[in-house]
């Protein structure tokens, strides 16, 4: 069980559930769903909570990225993978992190 009393599994869908709330882009037609950014943020989110499961990222951490993501989907800027890293693009501040535990 992670944080909260959920699993792994449970955690990143609730997460990702809640995240794609905040996404303008996402719409449901007749059971289909279109949603331009969920396949990252549940990479990003999902590779977080495997990281915080293994114990290579504090609960801090964790958040950093879940903050990443809120203002990716709400259009502040972008996010990219770039050799196991999350890159962010787009501002002023440079969001490149790597998975190990010195904060940028």
């Amino acid at each position: 069980m992670s944080e909260g009393g959920y699993s792994s599994d449970e955690a990143r869908k609730k997460l990702v559930q809640a995240l794609m709330k905040l996404d303008q882009t996402y719409t449901n037609e007749e059971n289909v769903h279109y949603a331009e950014k969920a396949f990252l943020v549940n990479s990003i989110i999902d590779w977080g909570i495997k990281n915080r499961v293994n114990g290579k990222f504090s609960l801090q951490e964790l958040k950093y990225y879940v903050s990443l993501v809120k203002g990716y989907i709400k259009g502040e800027y972008d996010l990219a993978w770039k050799e196991g890293k999350v890159i962010k693009s787009g501002s002023s501040e440079n969001g490149e992190r790597s998975g190990s535990n010195s904060m940028v």
